[in-house]
Protein backbone atom coordinates (compact mmCIF):
# COMPACT_ATOMS: atom_id res chain seq x y z
CA UNK A 1 0.00 0.00 0.00
CA UNK A 2 1.55 3.40 -1.41
CA UNK A 3 0.07 6.22 1.48
CA UNK A 4 1.52 8.43 -1.62
CA UNK A 5 -0.10 7.27 -4.59
CA UNK A 6 -3.18 9.16 -5.83
CA UNK A 7 -6.70 7.76 -4.56
CA UNK A 8 -8.99 7.77 -7.53
CA UNK A 9 -12.57 6.61 -7.08
CA UNK A 10 -14.77 4.94 -9.99
CA UNK A 11 -18.61 4.19 -10.02
CA UNK A 12 -21.21 3.77 -12.68
CA UNK A 13 -24.62 3.75 -12.04
CA UNK A 14 -28.09 4.71 -13.36
CA UNK A 15 -30.54 7.12 -12.71
CA UNK A 16 -34.11 7.33 -14.03
CA UNK A 17 -34.56 11.02 -13.87
CA UNK A 18 -31.33 13.70 -13.96
CA UNK A 19 -33.66 16.38 -15.81
CA UNK A 20 -36.29 18.60 -15.10
CA UNK A 21 -39.40 19.49 -17.14
CA UNK A 22 -39.83 22.83 -18.16
CA UNK A 23 -42.24 23.64 -20.46
CA UNK A 24 -41.64 21.26 -23.30
CA UNK A 25 -38.50 20.69 -22.45
CA UNK A 26 -36.03 18.90 -20.20
CA UNK A 27 -33.15 20.47 -18.46
CA UNK A 28 -30.27 19.08 -16.51
CA UNK A 29 -26.59 20.59 -14.95
CA UNK A 30 -23.74 18.74 -16.63
CA UNK A 31 -21.92 18.28 -13.03
CA UNK A 32 -22.76 16.76 -9.78
CA UNK A 33 -20.18 20.00 -8.28
CA UNK A 34 -22.38 23.72 -7.37
CA UNK A 35 -22.19 26.02 -5.41
CA UNK A 36 -18.00 26.30 -4.93
CA UNK A 37 -18.81 30.16 -4.10
CA UNK A 38 -20.67 29.35 -1.61
CA UNK A 39 -18.15 26.47 0.32
CA UNK A 40 -14.90 28.03 -0.87
CA UNK A 41 -15.36 32.32 -1.03
CA UNK A 42 -18.52 32.84 0.24
CA UNK A 43 -17.61 36.36 1.73
CA UNK A 44 -16.42 39.34 -0.20
CA UNK A 45 -12.79 39.92 1.39
CA UNK A 46 -10.76 37.88 4.24
CA UNK A 47 -9.15 38.65 7.09
CA UNK A 48 -6.82 35.55 7.80
CA UNK A 49 -5.82 32.53 4.97
CA UNK A 50 -8.17 30.57 3.57
CA UNK A 51 -7.13 26.58 3.87
CA UNK A 52 -8.09 24.36 1.13
CA UNK A 53 -6.91 21.13 2.39
CA UNK A 54 -4.02 19.50 -0.11
CA UNK A 55 -3.48 20.14 -3.82
CA UNK A 56 -6.34 17.97 -5.29
CA UNK A 57 -7.89 16.80 -8.65
CA UNK A 58 -11.43 16.42 -9.29
CA UNK A 59 -13.08 14.49 -12.59
CA UNK A 60 -16.35 13.63 -13.66
CA UNK A 61 -16.96 11.91 -17.11
CA UNK A 62 -20.65 11.75 -17.28
CA UNK A 63 -22.74 9.96 -20.07
CA UNK A 64 -26.49 10.62 -20.63
CA UNK A 65 -28.75 8.75 -23.07
CA UNK A 66 -30.98 10.87 -25.10
CA UNK A 67 -34.57 10.15 -24.04
CA UNK A 68 -36.54 8.67 -26.60
CA UNK A 69 -38.15 11.07 -29.15
CA UNK A 70 -35.83 13.89 -28.24
CA UNK A 71 -33.45 15.62 -29.59
CA UNK A 72 -30.59 18.28 -27.78
CA UNK A 73 -31.67 21.68 -28.40
CA UNK A 74 -28.45 22.96 -25.89
CA UNK A 75 -25.68 21.97 -24.50
CA UNK A 76 -23.10 24.37 -22.52
CA UNK A 77 -20.82 26.21 -23.80
CA UNK A 78 -17.20 24.80 -23.49
CA UNK A 79 -15.30 26.53 -20.38
CA UNK A 80 -11.36 26.96 -19.61
CA UNK A 81 -10.52 28.54 -16.13
CA UNK A 82 -6.80 28.87 -15.58
CA UNK A 83 -5.02 30.52 -12.43
CA UNK A 84 -2.35 30.35 -10.42
CA UNK A 85 -4.75 28.62 -7.77
CA UNK A 86 -5.75 25.91 -10.04
CA UNK A 87 -7.01 24.91 -13.61
CA UNK A 88 -10.78 24.16 -14.57
CA UNK A 89 -12.02 22.59 -17.72
CA UNK A 90 -15.68 22.07 -18.71
CA UNK A 91 -16.63 20.53 -22.25
CA UNK A 92 -20.08 19.02 -23.29
CA UNK A 93 -20.82 17.32 -27.02
CA UNK A 94 -23.70 15.01 -28.36
CA UNK A 95 -22.24 11.54 -29.54
CA UNK A 96 -24.07 8.69 -30.69
CA UNK A 97 -27.47 9.14 -29.02
CA UNK A 98 -25.68 10.53 -25.63
CA UNK A 99 -24.57 13.95 -24.28
CA UNK A 100 -20.79 13.43 -23.20
CA UNK A 101 -19.79 15.48 -20.09
CA UNK A 102 -15.93 16.37 -18.60
CA UNK A 103 -15.08 18.11 -16.27
CA UNK A 104 -11.78 18.80 -14.64
CA UNK A 105 -11.01 20.50 -11.57
CA UNK A 106 -7.57 21.21 -10.05
CA UNK A 107 -6.64 22.93 -6.91
CA UNK A 108 -3.14 23.61 -6.94
CA UNK A 109 -2.53 25.59 -3.66
CA UNK A 110 -3.30 24.60 -0.04
CA UNK A 111 -3.57 28.05 1.32
CA UNK A 112 -5.03 31.27 -0.05
CA UNK A 113 -3.58 34.56 1.48
CA UNK A 114 -6.37 37.15 2.35
CA UNK A 115 -4.38 39.28 -0.41
CA UNK A 116 -4.94 36.26 -2.73
CA UNK A 117 -8.95 35.98 -2.23
CA UNK A 118 -10.04 38.85 -4.23
CA UNK A 119 -8.49 36.90 -7.87
CA UNK A 120 -9.24 33.33 -6.01
CA UNK A 121 -13.11 34.25 -5.56
CA UNK A 122 -12.90 35.56 -8.93
CA UNK A 123 -11.78 31.97 -10.50
CA UNK A 124 -14.20 30.36 -8.13
CA UNK A 125 -17.12 32.60 -9.68
CA UNK A 126 -16.09 31.82 -13.27
CA UNK A 127 -16.44 28.09 -12.27
CA UNK A 128 -20.04 28.26 -10.76
CA UNK A 129 -21.24 30.29 -13.61
CA UNK A 130 -19.55 27.58 -16.07
CA UNK A 131 -21.37 24.66 -13.84
CA UNK A 132 -24.93 26.75 -13.90
CA UNK A 133 -25.26 26.44 -17.41
CA UNK A 134 -27.78 23.38 -18.98
CA UNK A 135 -28.24 20.55 -21.41
CA UNK A 136 -31.52 20.99 -22.72
CA UNK A 137 -33.54 18.54 -24.27
CA UNK A 138 -36.32 19.23 -26.88
CA UNK A 139 -39.48 17.12 -28.24
CA UNK A 140 -39.18 14.60 -25.31
CA UNK A 141 -42.69 13.12 -23.75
Amino acid sequence: FDRNAPVELRYEGEAPQVASAAGEELRMRPSSISNLGRIFAPSPRREHPLDLGIPSIYEERIRVRIPEDARVVGLPESARAKSEFGEFRLDAREAEGAVEIELFLRFDRDRVEPSDYPAFRAWIEAIDQSVQQQITFGGAR
